[in-house]
């Protein structure tokens, strides 16, 4: 099937993001960044938590 691919970033909301905003800034994406990119989101999620809920 021609294009099965292409909707995959759809199909995984969120999945490509920090891979976006890397690439608009300029910087090379490689696995320290992602993996950076990665840290920083989890600890934006779990800094809007409230105490006790994790």
């Amino acid at each position: 099937m021609p294009g099965a691919g292409r909707n995959q970033a759809e199909t995984r909301p969120g999945h490509f993001e920090g891979r976006h905003d890397a690439q608009e800034l300029g910087q090379p994406v490689d696995g320290a960044v992602m993996k950076r990119l990665e840290r920083d989101a989890l600890a934006r999620i779990l800094a809007c938590q409230e105490p006790g809920e994790a």
